[in-house]
């Protein structure tokens, strides 16, 4: 991915701007405690779709079968939509079934993995052009490297592959570095404003707690009639009183609340009239959430499938748990002690059975006897295809790309080959794009 014209320096913010945010920057810094949810789940009837669909990539996402388990047992039956219960609730991993071995395939996050080779792993150039090329481009050069750019470049392709889009800021803090300093956050853990189709603020969640209150600190990232600003807002979660609406709910407290955030105020960068922050969507329109200026998930539409894959693939191990060999051995080959015991060894009992001679004439006497079910593992591995190539199909990959074969006859010339990487190759064209976009706004911010 080669970007162009991704700087000019009419852009270049003056070092005036950077004297400003050395004044003022301290303590813009970011505290992750942990990830909690946009909204309340308390509620069954209170179907917030979108944050349960980003709740649902993210599990998805982790591959942790005990989260799949708890979310689709637990939360899914919460989910309403049209007055209709959650078709989910019908899967494999909603199943109450203790004793049967549940095994995760690994394959969403495969997908959004290989979305990182498929747009980067020929290398990139982020390339200065204008006046002093060559003083910015060394410039630009050494706050990438300082930020480590490959690594968050990496990070941020893959969250919007799972979540649907990336959420990137700038930050100043002297302490901690002499270049701005590049956050990319997590979905659980942003907002934003949105007036007439376009963000105008974007909001960062910080969380912390004290002794049993939870406090959330609103990083507000906006721009106003004297120019760019970082505001902030702090909040406590309240829960009604007996009697009373019991959703939990934020309620704004001072900032003097905690030690963490009372020396915080509002830095302004007056005559500075971008956003130090953008919001990177994965790939547009939405098609669930037609409405929404966020990015659709590599994940859309696939849910079925993934928790279909993980059925077959567990099903599949059960049945070679069922059909195991068996080993049938005479009691008068065993070992004895002194006294004529059995001196059975503890491996040895939990893989044969013994049996004592038959005094039926027909019957072999004094022989080690084997058995073992039928595996008939052609079935699953059809239907196995099936539901990796809807996948697939879904998230704009080829087999060949995530390094997968078998699912079409490989039998076939170079040019076949090439013609069936179309897919991929449609999908790298049009995320590069986007990504060239973004970028080159970003960096001139």
């Amino acid at each position: 991915m080669k970007l162009k014209n991704v700087i000019n320096p009419k852009y270049w913010v003056d070092r005036m701007i950077d004297k400003r945010i050395e004044q003022f920057g301290k303590g813009v810094g970011t505290e992750m405690k942990y990830n909690p949810l946009l909204v309340s789940m308390v509620n069954p009837y209170n179907d917030k779709q979108m944050t349960r669909r980003i709740l649902e990539n993210g599990i998805w996402y982790s591959g942790d079968e005990q989260s799949l388990a708890y979310f689709y047992r637990v939360e899914a039956p919460k989910f309403w939509r049209h007055s209709e219960k959650s078709e989910s609730l019908n899967y494999f991993w909603a199943s109450t079934n203790q004793t049967f071995r549940k095994i995760h395939s690994g394959f969403p996050q495969l997908i959004s993995e290989k979305m990182v080779d498929l747009l980067v792993g020929n290398g990139y150039e982020l390339i200065v052009e204008g006046e002093k090329q060559e003083e910015l481009q060394e410039e630009l050069d050494e706050m990438l490297a300082d930020n480590k750019f490959n690594m968050l470049l990496n990070k941020g392709i893959e969250t919007e592959s799972w979540s649907g889009g990336s959420s990137w800021k700038l930050t100043r803090n002297p302490l901690v570095s002499d270049y701005p300093i590049i956050e990319i956050w997590q979905p659980e853990n942003y907002s934003n404003v949105v007036v007439s189709g376009r963000i105008v603020e974007d909001h960062f969640f910080i969380y912390y707690d004290k002794g049993k209150e939870k406090y959330r600190l609103t990083e507000i990232y906006g721009v106003d009639e004297k120019g760019a600003f970082i505001d902030y807002k702090l909040d406590m979660l309240q829960y009604g009183t007996k009697g009373q609406n019991t959703e939990p709910r934020w309620v704004s407290v001072s900032l003097n609340e905690l030690e963490q955030t009372k020396d915080l105020k509002r830095v302004s960068f007056e005559g500075y009239y971008k956003r130090l922050s953008l919001y990177k969507p994965n790939k547009l329109p939405n098609s669930e959430f037609r409405q929404s200026i966020l990015g659709e998930s590599d994940y859309a539409g696939s849910y079925g499938a993934f928790d279909g894959i993980d059925e077959i693939i567990s099903t599949e191990i059960q049945e070679f748990r069922d059909a195991k060999l068996i080993r049938y051995f005479p009691e008068e080959f065993v070992p004895k002690n002194s006294k004529g015991e059995q001196n059975t060894p503890d491996d040895f009992k939990t893989q044969h059975i013994i049996y004592a001679n038959s005094a039926m004439e027909n019957t072999d006497k004094e022989k080690i006897m084997y058995a073992q079910g039928d595996l008939r593992t052609e079935k699953h591995i059809e239907a196995y295809k099936v539901w990796v190539t809807q996948a697939l199909n879904n998230s704009g990959l080829s087999p060949l790309t995530v390094g997968i074969t078998g699912l079409e006859a490989m039998n076939a010339g170079e040019a076949s080959q090439q013609e069936r990487e179309k897919v991929s190759i449609r999908t790298r064209n049009k995320k590069i794009e986007i990504w060239k976009e973004f970028l080159a706004d970003f960096i001139k911010t």
